[in-house]
């Protein structure tokens, strides 16, 4: 694939590799121009197990080059070659491997060459996968001279055949690894091509068992799975794959084999139930558990289960080692809350989830007032029970930090924040005046004057309310807020949303949410919106990062969710934009952002119909959301359905007689009418009214016609998003 040189950076003075590229592998400028898009997206994979790629370069003669750190060590290959692993090495070295994989994945990002020479493990045993940028290229073929992208041996049966490839071509490579590094060869093999594709066409190599017994049944398990003839019986994401290799790690079996990484305690902190009489504490029960995560998460040697991931469980009957086994973590606390008066009782059981046995539980009988203390209380035990070892800093503070003295302030903005997470109109109301009312009780509380701001700043961003009468609002919230507390980092979340969405800020913006996640990694809302924010500015394999960071921290959060399918969307990766949708939807079928993501994918993939379908369920979900209706106008109108549309965008035109419809909203309609005139007095109303969508238009495929109008360009540059696309110039 091309030739390596060794090299000095002679201004950061380290040493790099060099990899040339053959003029063959590249043959024409798309192609090219390819390489270089996915080698800069690549590059942005800051991954311990990933070689990062400095740069992709080209001499004055046309070579291309990839500059790349210089590791010492050798290559997986290298290794197997001089015999089978350790079991407790193969599987650990597999897990660093799945990580990696997993990283890419989450960023769209297919490697398609996974393999031992592709795997370089360094001196102190972390292997680095090489190739991103280069085996990715569909236009590469594999060494044995076949058309599709790989190398025959640790391609799926599909890949070889030709089909679509996607991030399962990488769970099956992987299992073939684990196997080579098990058995000491690889499972698949011939004297030529087609004996090698006929072999994985069987898919029935030799089982580990019978080359080696004493491989544990869990892990020969694992490449079974990995490596099942059906596609639909394998894992379907590196994730899955990744969760059954760690409880290997984490499994002693009869020989006394296990991985040699530290253990780091895990819980999952299940929702409260809702013990009093009048069943109305139900925003109490979900704070007083979210507090308990939030206190857990921050610290150092202990791996919590996000609130969304647990949360799912609500209100479902299963047995807690099932919930342990599905999110991946060694305990779990369950309690109740009885409410009564000023009288509070909080029960909690920390369980085992091996055994089904309770390690600890308690009872805490107390008045309201004492609410602060009863959380620490609990905190602490189950840092007790875990064994966790604070920090001297840990250890001095408060576990669980209310931001306020009043305990009655402290419970309305629990239940301000309860409505905060339902994310619909109705509950954004309940939530100002919740947190309205928290003010009242505590003027100086910082976290409610943040929360009041992104509540402003989400009902003008969403479109249900106009951002000229909220956007002023969520800057003095905002900015009430950093100036009670400087460093928390909710203010300068609150104030990056402000400035992106209502002010145009954009580097303000990003300034703002570097400085919030700098004091808080954990806020994955914020880390989240950040994706969109940095994909809008030009910097899309930073976006992407970011966003699905927050999605694979919280999987099962429809709005994280939301953030990295629409960055997926937005940079052009249709395919993964719809698998994260249709990933969520399994579990929420009713959630209308990804329905949204996905009808804009599945338009962008041409599949039409299909889109049109899913946003008529969209609009059925939400009958008076005008950001629906004007999709499917949108819709309506490219599928050639003219009248249909003019229908719709009539519909949004009479309500904005009654109150507040999204002014881009309109003009998606009209441009797919290709109505420019209208087009642009719609576009032109998105600006002046501070509508946060409009920045889509300039990177939406739907306004690729406009871009000539000078109007359109015009347009661009008062928005200050950078320099003018291409086509635009």
């Amino acid at each position: 694939m091309g030739v390596v040189y060794g090299a000095e950076d002679l201004r950061l003075r380290r040493p790099v590799a060099l990899k040339f590229l053959p003029a063959g592998v590249m043959p024409d400028d798309r192609s090219r121009a390819r390489m270089f898009a996915e080698a800069r997206a690549a590059s942005a994979l800051d991954h311990p197990n990933i070689c990062t790629v400095h740069a992709i370069e080209e001499t004055p003669e046309g070579e291309v080059f990839i500059v790349m750190p210089a590791y010492t060590g050798e290559t997986l290959k290298a290794r197997i070659e001089r015999g089978p692993l350790p079991v407790a090495d193969a599987v650990k070295l597999t897990s660093q491997i799945a990580e990696g994989l997993s990283r890419a994945h989450a960023a769209g990002m297919v490697h398609r060459d996974i393999k031992p020479a592709n795997v370089i493990v360094t001196g102190d045993g972390v292997p680095k996968i090489l190739d991103f940028g280069l085996a990715m290229d569909p236009d590469v073929t594999s060494e044995y001279g076949s058309s599709a992208a790989g190398t025959l041996a640790y391609m799926s049966p599909e890949q070889a055949s030709g089909e679509a490839i996607d991030a399962g071509a990488d769970i099956w490579a992987l299992g073939v690894m684990l196997y080579e590094m098990l058995a000491g060869e690889a499972p698949f093999h011939g004297e030529t091509a087609t004996a090698v594709l006929a072999s994985v066409a069987r898919a029935r190599p030799r089982p580990l068992a019978e080359r080696n017994p004493a491989i544990p049944k869990p892990v020969a398990a694992i490449v079974a799975r990995a490596l099942a003839p059906s596609r639909g019986a394998r894992y379907p994401r590196i994730d899955d794959m990744l969760v059954d290799l760690r409880a290997a790690m984490r499994q002693s079996d009869s020989t006394g084999t296990r991985a040699a990484a530290k253990r780091v305690p895990s819980i999952a902190v299940l929702p409260f139930s809702d013990m009093s009489p009048a069943k109305d504490q139900d925003w109490f029960c979900e704070g007083i558990a979210e507090e308990l995560i939030n206190a857990l998460a921050a610290l150092q040697n202990v791996r919590v289960a996000a609130r969304t991931s647990s949360f799912q469980f609500k209100g479902q009957a299963l047995d807690v080692r099932a919930i342990g086994e599905k999110l991946d973590t060694e305990t779990v606390l369950e309690g109740s809350v009885r409410k009564a008066g000023n009288r509070l009782r909080i029960t909690v059981q920390l369980i085992d989830v091996t055994s089904g046995y309770h390690l600890w539980s308690e009872r805490y009988d107390r008045d309201m007032d004492d609410v602060f203390a009863v959380q620490d209380e609990i905190a602490r035990a189950i840092v007790e029970k875990l064994r966790v070892q604070l920090s001297g800093e840990e250890a001095a503070e408060p576990l669980v930090k209310p931001h306020t003295a009043k305990p009655e302030a402290y419970q309305k903005y629990l239940e301000g924040r309860y409505y905060w997470t339902r994310r619909n109109s109705g509950a954004f109301q309940e939530a100002i005046v919740c947190f309205k009312e928290t003010i009242a009780m505590d003027p100086d509380y910082a976290l409610a004057h943040a929360g009041l701001a992104d509540a402003y700043s989400i009902l003008g961003l969403y479109g249900i309310a106009s951002p000229l009468t909220f956007g002023p609002l969520a800057q003095a919230s905002a900015r009430r807020a950093l100036e009670l507390d400087p460093d928390l980092p909710e203010s300068h979340a609150a104030r990056a949303l402000v400035q992106w969405s209502y002010e145009r800020d954009w580097q303000g913006a990003v300034d703002s949410y570097e400085r919030a996640l700098t004091l808080n990694p954990h806020l994955n809302i914020t880390r989240g919106q950040f994706g969109p924010l940095l994909a809008y500015i030009g910097r899309a394999a930073e976006g992407l990062a970011n966003a699905a960071a927050a999605s694979r921290a919280e999987p099962f959060n429809p709005v994280l969710n939301f953030y990295y399918a629409g960055v997926l969307q937005w940079v052009g990766l249709q395919e993964q934009a719809l698998t994260e949708c249709e990933r969520l939807l399994q579990h929420f079928p009713d959630a209308p952002l990804s329905l949204w993501i996905k009808a804009l994918a599945l338009r962008e993939l041409g599949r039409i119909d299909d889109a049109i379908a899913v946003m008529e369920r969209g609009v059925a979900l939400l009958p008076e959301s005008t950001l629906a209706r004007g999709t499917l106008g949108f819709l309506l109108a490219i599928a050639g359905q003219r009248d249909q549309a003019l229908e719709a965008v009539r519909w949004l035109e009479s309500r904005r007689e009654a109150g507040y419809v999204s002014p881009k909203s309109i003009a998606d309609v009209y441009a797919g009418l290709r109505d420019p005139d209208a087009t642009m007095v719609w576009l032109e109303r998105a600006f002046e009214e501070h509508d946060g969508f409009l920045v889509n238009a300039f990177s939406n495929r739907a306004y690729d016609w406009l871009r000539g109008d000078p109007r359109f360009l015009a347009l661009f540059r008062k928005m200050k998003l950078g320099e003018p696309w291409p086509s635009a110039q």
